[in-house]
């Protein structure tokens, strides 16, 4: 039995590292697909290194989810090879954090880009197992998860950001030193701005020297590569500034849209059944309604304020609970933003208790993984009309994101269990 027991223990041992591997190769060698999110950003870069920033923030002036001509002739130069490109929206640092990219072509860039967003998902794993207290030879297991995991592959398919945003968190909260925590949070906050209430819970709430010197770091890391960027970039940056003052007053609304402010915007807006379960794209003035984004971030933050000043948890349950907090008060909540709920499952699992917080997060990891997309949206409209069920095809990944929050929340009140090793601080 013991025999048995020992030869099962070693092909577990390479079975996960091998497929994993395999599965990784794969990826590999796929021929990256359109890259439309990083489409706008490599032409930006490529702008950027002309001296012709300000033009990347030139919208469409019929349809405002499009670019404007300048970044999209970029983009045909350098053989995009989609007739339309989406506007971009990144601040000056972002396309000048790229410039190295633009030596290359588009599809060899795209390329490039997927396989540094392949290995920053490793080393996401790794430190996913970490934070989980499990060992590092668990991040292979976990690796093979992710590959399979819906917002990891819209991430690695569109050329979003996700991936870096999620290594770096990880390693900001796992971190022992504060400044190089504070670092990978500022570079964090560059490419996905909700991770902002991360070092801003710290630096307000943090509750030791620690957590307020990362946050303290993080801001200024954040802030000085905005500063570089407008030394190099001064007309881009005032382009940029002068775009979302314009585009503040929109609501873009797209069933991958599922924030708060979007499901606010279709009730004003009076979305039907229909217009909610066959998958509706508008463009719709905000008006009166503006002012929601605003309060419900400050509701929200003040919530997480106030429970950090309650219950006194530790950095790294602060960070998470601040992470989770400002995926649901962002304005903008994309299907894909809910890999970053794997920081908070994480860190449940850590703690050790198979309880109702632990069941909330797993349960927002599992509406996550709903591939439900317009192909999906399109078979099962004719299945579900008149059920009463629209609604579910623009919330569920919202309901994810408020189920993980609570079991977080649910965590943080009831403290690290005793005996328990922490996670804080551990690289």
């Amino acid at each position: 039995m013991d025999g048995t027991a020992t030869i099962s223990g070693r092909w577990a041992t390479w079975l996960f590292p091998a497929l994993a591997a395999l599965l990784f190769v794969l990826e590999m060698a796929r021929t990256p697909s359109v890259h439309q999110d990083f489409a706008p950003l490599y032409a930006a870069s490529v702008l950027a290194s002309r001296g012709q920033l300000s033009e990347a923030y030139v919208t469409d002036p019929v349809k405002l989810k499009r670019a404007g001509p300048g970044l999209t002739e970029a983009a045909h130069e350098r053989g995009y090879p989609i007739r339309h490109l989406s506007r971009y929206l990144h601040p000056p640092a972002m396309a000048g954090l790229f410039l190295p990219l633009t030596v290359l072509n588009f599809p060899a860039a795209a390329y490039l880009f997927r396989t540094l967003s392949l290995l920053a998902l490793v080393a996401a794993a790794f430190l996913l197992a970490r934070m989980a207290g499990r060992q590092l030879s668990m991040g292979a297991p976990v690796l093979l998860g992710l590959l399979f995991f819906d917002p990891v592959r819209m991430t690695l398919d569109l050329g979003q950001t996700n991936l870096f945003v999620l290594a770096l968190v990880l390693y900001a909260l796992q971190s022992r030193n504060a400044v190089r925590s504070g670092v990978a949070l500022g570079l964090a906050a560059l490419f996905k701005t909700f991770v902002l209430a991360i070092p801003c819970l710290w630096l307000v709430a943090g509750g030791n020297d620690k957590a307020r010197k990362s946050g303290l770091t993080g801001l200024s890391v954040l802030a000085g590569l905005h500063a570089t960027a407008y030394l190099f970039f001064p007309e881009g940056t005032f382009a940029w500034a002068d775009m979302l003052s314009h585009l503040s007053g929109w609501q873009f609304l797209w069933p991958e849209q599922q924030s708060v402010a979007s499901q606010v915007a279709r009730v004003l807006n009076d979305f039907s059944a229909d217009d909610v379960i066959q998958w509706t794209h508008r463009t719709l003035p905000l008006g009166e309604a503006g002012f929601f984004p605003v309060a419900w971030g400050l509701i929200i933050g003040g919530a997480a304020v106030a429970l950090a000043y309650w219950k006194r948890p530790d950095r790294v349950a602060s960070g998470v609970l601040a992470l989770c907090a400002g995926l649901l008060a962002s304005p903008v909540l994309h299907s894909h933003y809910g890999i970053m709920l794997l920081v908070a499952a994480a860190w449940v699992v850590q703690r050790g208790r198979w309880d109702l917080a632990a069941g909330l997060c797993l349960a927002g990891i599992g509406l996550q993984a709903v591939p439900l997309h317009s192909d999906e949206g399109a078979f099962w409209v004719p299945l579900t009309t008149g059920l009463g069920t629209h609604w579910v095809f623009v919330t569920y990944r919202l309901a994810g994101i408020v189920a993980g929050l609570a079991g977080v929340v649910l965590a943080a009140t009831q403290g690290q269990e005793a005996g328990k090793p922490d996670t804080n601080g551990r690289a």
